[in-house]
Protein backbone atom coordinates (compact mmCIF):
# COMPACT_ATOMS: atom_id res chain seq x y z
CA UNK A 1 0.00 0.00 0.00
CA UNK A 2 2.78 2.31 1.00
CA UNK A 3 4.77 1.75 -2.28
CA UNK A 4 1.06 2.07 -4.36
CA UNK A 5 0.86 5.87 -2.87
CA UNK A 6 4.74 6.72 -3.55
CA UNK A 7 4.16 5.91 -6.99
CA UNK A 8 0.97 8.39 -6.97
CA UNK A 9 2.98 10.94 -4.50
CA UNK A 10 1.24 10.23 -1.77
CA UNK A 11 2.06 9.26 1.37
CA UNK A 12 -0.43 6.63 3.98
CA UNK A 13 -0.34 7.14 7.75
CA UNK A 14 -1.97 4.89 10.17
CA UNK A 15 -3.97 6.83 12.53
CA UNK A 16 -4.61 4.13 15.19
CA UNK A 17 -2.20 3.39 17.71
CA UNK A 18 -0.37 0.26 17.55
CA UNK A 19 -1.33 -2.68 18.72
CA UNK A 20 2.27 -4.04 19.90
CA UNK A 21 5.49 -3.15 19.40
CA UNK A 22 7.70 -0.65 21.08
CA UNK A 23 9.37 2.59 20.83
CA UNK A 24 13.05 0.97 20.54
CA UNK A 25 11.90 -1.51 18.66
CA UNK A 26 10.42 1.08 15.65
CA UNK A 27 13.29 2.82 15.78
CA UNK A 28 15.31 -0.25 15.38
CA UNK A 29 13.20 -1.09 12.11
CA UNK A 30 13.47 2.73 10.68
CA UNK A 31 17.20 2.64 11.25
CA UNK A 32 17.88 -1.10 9.43
CA UNK A 33 15.44 0.56 6.45
CA UNK A 34 17.10 3.59 6.25
CA UNK A 35 20.54 1.23 6.02
CA UNK A 36 18.52 -1.23 2.96
CA UNK A 37 18.43 1.66 1.37
CA UNK A 38 21.38 3.50 1.46
CA UNK A 39 22.69 -0.33 -0.07
CA UNK A 40 20.40 0.01 -2.69
CA UNK A 41 20.99 3.21 -3.81
CA UNK A 42 24.88 2.78 -3.19
CA UNK A 43 24.61 -0.14 -5.52
CA UNK A 44 22.38 1.39 -8.04
CA UNK A 45 24.90 4.02 -8.46
CA UNK A 46 27.98 1.55 -8.63
CA UNK A 47 27.74 1.81 -12.46
CA UNK A 48 26.86 5.53 -12.95
CA UNK A 49 23.18 4.62 -13.82
CA UNK A 50 20.23 3.80 -12.17
CA UNK A 51 17.53 1.59 -14.21
CA UNK A 52 14.06 1.66 -13.91
CA UNK A 53 14.47 -1.57 -12.47
CA UNK A 54 16.54 0.42 -9.63
CA UNK A 55 14.15 3.26 -9.24
CA UNK A 56 11.48 0.96 -8.62
CA UNK A 57 13.62 -0.99 -6.08
CA UNK A 58 14.47 2.75 -4.42
CA UNK A 59 10.91 4.27 -4.42
CA UNK A 60 9.81 0.46 -2.51
CA UNK A 61 12.84 1.23 -0.40
CA UNK A 62 11.47 4.80 0.70
CA UNK A 63 8.34 3.72 1.07
CA UNK A 64 9.68 1.20 3.81
CA UNK A 65 11.44 4.00 5.57
CA UNK A 66 8.88 6.41 5.76
CA UNK A 67 6.49 3.20 7.24
CA UNK A 68 8.94 3.00 9.57
CA UNK A 69 8.65 6.35 10.64
CA UNK A 70 5.17 6.82 11.06
CA UNK A 71 5.36 3.32 13.11
CA UNK A 72 7.98 5.06 15.42
CA UNK A 73 5.47 8.38 15.42
CA UNK A 74 2.68 6.29 16.30
CA UNK A 75 4.88 4.14 19.08
CA UNK A 76 6.03 7.46 20.49
CA UNK A 77 1.99 8.81 20.80
CA UNK A 78 1.37 5.55 22.14
CA UNK A 79 3.56 5.54 24.89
Amino acid sequence: MHAMAADHGFVVQRVEAPQSGSMIGALLTAAHAKGDLSQLIADALADGQISPNEADAIGLACALVQAAMVDGRQQGRAA
